[in-house]
């Protein structure tokens, strides 16, 4: 028998031993996990919060808006909680799972269609589904658990008791009447489950149908085409089958290595934008109906020009990218985390740093979700003028995780609106012009092949400024800027005749300064054709004395004449009369290099290029000289001016201007013969003289195998109009039935596009009448 003493001591040693596993215990939580326990602290008090940043607008010239941001609200579904938390969600996950542990009946599922294995049909499998099978150790107890939760969330959903008490007579069941179907061990009977569950179905399905109803009233309203959209049910399809294979998030790196993210499951998926509000706010206000769908707000990009339009595939496309590190490393300040989290907010300067970090990971994680960049045409050229920057709140909250107390944030910022030289009047003239002269030249084929290859553009500018008033083109294929007609072509873009004003420059400049040329005076005249090399070049007609004087040659668009003139202009002079207008990249040590322009910010443009491979004096009626009717246009905005402009999207911005010095005699001769060639020449059927005065050039080259052409036409009125602009313009057809020029085809899309413009008050006074110029 021991004596008290012992006792004693056995009972002190208990406690002390007790007293060193409760010290122990406090250092392993104070110092061991002080950090776990702090950021968990600093997770149950303080929260960031983010604020979306609202896009710049694009306007034309006159104010008129292009595109903007609106905000807008959006449903969308996390399916980890539907299928756990909704009662049709919880139902199809339920006799999926439950029908997967029958022998037999493995590859079984439900799903949220109507039919057979549909969500009523599913409600009946998990309502006869025996009580035993929630006893410990009949199933796995991870899958045990998982059936249970989910079985649960049906009966609550459906009999409106609390799940706890649901739980508790599905375990006194399962110990009691293991046989009894877990529909059967409520007050509530089975018919009154599954008549709140038809109800709860029959909601989602009218929420599904409001949702579809409203995509296409929208499409309608904005004169849109239809289309095919992903509704509620077909979402939760695509998500019900990857949460069965259990699929994640899969991208490349940017190293090329494939990687696995979140499950998809997990991952909130839109399946409605552009909600209206009450939709949205009957949504929000019954979210404990429909647990795992959310309304968060949007942005919605709503464009003024409908699609098929050649200014929407200009304007381009915003679409939600990772493009964390240049946002993160552009869009804020050095300071912004000392901003955002202040001394002073925490009791340690350790602290202080989490929380720093904190906001970085959610500021990133933010971008990730929530920013837009422009993938294409202007809203990519603009991206960083247009883009905002994200805001972040520094909130305190309760338990509810209410917000209490704002203790700073970083203040959003919208991005910039942006004018751009467009002139919407001019560009909706410019379209309709494009796509008659398109339909036009398209209708004289009869071969189909023929009719696919036919492309119409036309490009307006400011000869002044450079400013490119309107860009249009026929057909629209596409939305991407790139597939514009005249930004690129197809094929052979030559530009034929267009090119001979600027040829008739250089060799007026050659017999005034004395470089290499043979005398316009010399020229032998225009009997049709000559040969050069052993090679047969032609003129389209004889035009005899007339194919030697400069001015004539011009206007009636004689051959012979520039035949002879390329030849004794040489190789280097027939580039310098390129170089000189910005037509043909300069070479090193080019005293025109400041004349060549690389792009133009906003449209991608196929750069001007030669063919040295080309006959010689074949290239000086511009056979393998290709070029946009962009770049064409700037050329002609020179001869009108006697400046050669930088041509830009970006209304009011300053762009460096080539004067060309030395010239102006050489360009009142080509003047001449371009008012001529309207008069008078290869132009004159378009009735461009007494109406509008047009100085202008017809063009055409043979590019196809049965002598299909593209037919041109450039020029320029002689006056600036009441806002100080002079507008040049420059249109191609591109694969024209033989015998079809330019004058007919072209020239009359331009005669279209003035008509057009004298018909409207606005653009009549604007352009038409003139205030001033040559």
């Amino acid at each position: 028998m021991s004596t008290s003493g012992t006792r004693i001591g056995v009972i002190a040693s208990c406690l002390l031993a007790g007293f060193c596993i409760v010290l122990g215990r406090l250092w392993f939580l104070m110092v061991q996990d002080n950090d776990v326990w702090t950021r968990r602290s600093q997770e149950n008090r303080w929260s960031f919060r983010s604020v979306p940043a609202k896009r710049g607008a694009l306007r034309d010239r006159h104010g008129h808006v292009l595109v903007q941001d609106d905000p807008s609200t959006q449903l969308s579904v996390y399916y980890l909680r539907f299928r756990r938390s909704h009662p049709v969600g919880a139902a199809v996950h339920a006799a999926t799972l439950w029908a997967g542990l029958q022998a037999g009946r493995e590859g079984t599922t439900y799903s949220y269609l109507d039919g057979a294995l549909g969500p009523e049909q599913a409600l009946r499998e998990v309502l006869a589904i025996p009580s035993r099978a929630f006893r410990k150790g009949v199933l796995e107890k991870q899958v045990s658990g998982e059936l249970a939760y989910v079985a649960t969330t049906v009966l609550a959903a459906c009999s409106g008791q609390p799940r706890k008490r649901v739980f508790g007579a599905l375990r006194e069941a399962a110990l009691q009447q293991g046989a009894r179907p877990i529909g059967d061990v409520l007050t509530v009977s089975r018919a009154e489950l599954e008549q709140a569950f038809a109800r709860c179905l029959a909601s989602l399905q009218q929420l599904d149908r409001d949702v579809l109803a409203d995509a296409r009233a929208r499409r309608e309203r904005l004169g849109l085409p239809p289309e095919q959209a992903t509704g509620l049910f077909e979402m939760l399809e695509t998500l019900r089958r990857h949460s069965l294979a259990g699929d994640r998030i899969e991208w490349v790196d940017k190293e090329g290595n494939a990687r696995q993210g979140s499950l998809i499951e997990a991952v909130r998926r839109a399946f409605a934008d552009h909600v209206p509000f009450e939709l949205a706010a009957s949504l929000r206000i019954g979210a404990e109906q429909h647990p795992g769908l959310e309304v968060s707000p949007s942005i919605e990009r709503i464009h003024a020009e409908p699609e098929g339009t050649s200014l929407r595939a200009l304007l381009g496309r915003v679409v939600e990218l990772d493009r964390i590190e240049r946002r993160v490393a552009r869009g804020l300040p050095e300071d912004w985390l000392d901003e955002l989290v202040p001394s002073g907010t925490t009791a340690s300067a350790e602290e202080r740093e989490w929380l720093q970090e904190d906001a970085k990971q959610v500021y990133e994680r933010e971008l990730l979700r929530r920013e837009r960049s422009g993938t294409t045409g202007l809203e990519a050229a603009f991206d960083d003028e247009l883009t905002g920057r994200l805001g972040l709140r520094f909130v305190e909250h309760d338990r509810q995780r209410r917000e209490q107390l704002l203790w700073s944030n970083l203040r959003v910022e919208s991005g910039e609106d942006l004018r751009l030289t467009f002139d919407l009047q001019l560009q909706h003239a410019a379209e309709d012009a494009v796509r008659a002269a398109w339909r036009r030249e398209r209708d004289r084929f009869s071969d189909e092949k023929d009719q696919n290859l036919v492309e119409a553009a036309i490009t307006v500018l400011d000869a002044r400024s450079g400013d490119v008033l309107a860009y249009a083109g026929a057909p629209i294929v596409s939305d991407w800027a790139r597939d514009v007609p005249g930004v690129v072509w197809r094929g052979n873009g030559s530009i034929g005749s267009v090119i001979k004003p600027f040829v008739l420059v250089e060799q007026l400049q050659c017999e005034l300064v004395g470089r290499p040329h043979r005398p316009s005076a010399s020229f032998d005249g225009c009997g049709g054709q000559m040969r050069y090399g052993g090679v047969l070049v032609k003129c389209s007609e004889k035009h005899w004395d007339s194919g030697k004087n400069p001015v004539k040659a011009l206007s009636e668009s004689c051959n012979l004449f520039f035949y002879q003139s390329g030849i004794g202009l040489e190789e280097e002079g027939l580039a310098r009369a390129l170089r000189r207008f910005g037509l043909m990249e300069p070479a090193e040590g080019d005293p025109f290099a400041a004349c060549w322009q690389d792009s133009v910010r906003g449209i991608k443009v196929a750069r001007p290029s030669v063919d040295t491979n080309t006959l010689l004096p074949r290239r000086a009626v511009g056979y393998g000289v290709s070029a946009s009717p962009l770049s064409v246009a700037r050329a002609y905005a020179a001869l009108a001016t006697g400046v050669l402009p930088m041509v830009g999207l970006d209304f009011g911005a300053a762009r460096p201007q080539v004067q060309l010095d030395g010239i102006e005699a050489e360009l009142d001769v080509v003047r001449q013969g371009m008012r001529e060639c309207v008069q008078s020449g290869t132009a004159r059927r378009l009735e461009l003289w007494n109406d509008f005065q047009v100085h202008g050039k017809t063009g055409t080259a043979e590019v196809g195998t049965r002598h299909q052409n593209n037919g041109w036409f450039a020029g320029y009125l002689p006056w600036a109009g009441c806002f100080g602009e002079q507008i040049c313009f420059c249109a191609v057809v591109y694969w024209v039935q033989d015998k079809v020029h330019g004058g007919e085809a072209a020239g009359e899309l331009v005669a279209h596009l003035l008509k057009t413009m004298r018909a409207d008050a606005e653009l009549n006074a604007r352009y038409l009448q003139p205030v001033g110029g040559r």
